[in-house]
């Protein structure tokens, strides 16, 4: 009887032992996902800001081809390049724009408060 006994505990401890096993096996692929998963987001972003600067030089380009400028106007707190939305008195001008008072400046360096926004 003793030795039955033991037999179920040693298969209850064995069955135990593997049971935490899988579920640690279980655990690592998790991370493993979750490690993937960020990369691939990490990628993905990386990928969205090269195609923006791509598209922000390439109208950069267009724009300076057809007006002789390099133009900027301001949105959102970010530099953004699109001659075509700059208003006239613009045009042909070159304008910055300082993020933080949402002011921008013209090649002459006149500072005015953009009539566009």
């Amino acid at each position: 009887m003793q030795q039955q006994q033991q037999q179920q505990q040693q298969q209850q401890q064995q069955q135990q032992q593997q049971q935490q096993q899988q579920q640690q096996q279980q655990q690592q692929q998790q991370q493993q996902q979750q490690q993937q998963q960020q990369q691939q987001q990490q990628q993905q972003q990386r990928q969205r800001q090269q195609q923006r600067q791509q598209r922000m030089q390439r109208r950069q380009r267009e724009c300076f081809e057809s007006t002789g400028a390099v133009c900027y106007y301001c949105n959102d707190n970010h530099y953004i390049f699109a001659c075509t939305q700059i208003p006239k008195e613009y045009k042909g001008r070159c304008v910055n724009c300082w993020a933080d008072d949402h002011m921008v400046m013209s090649c002459n360096n006149v500072k005015i408060r953009e009539p566009w926004l």
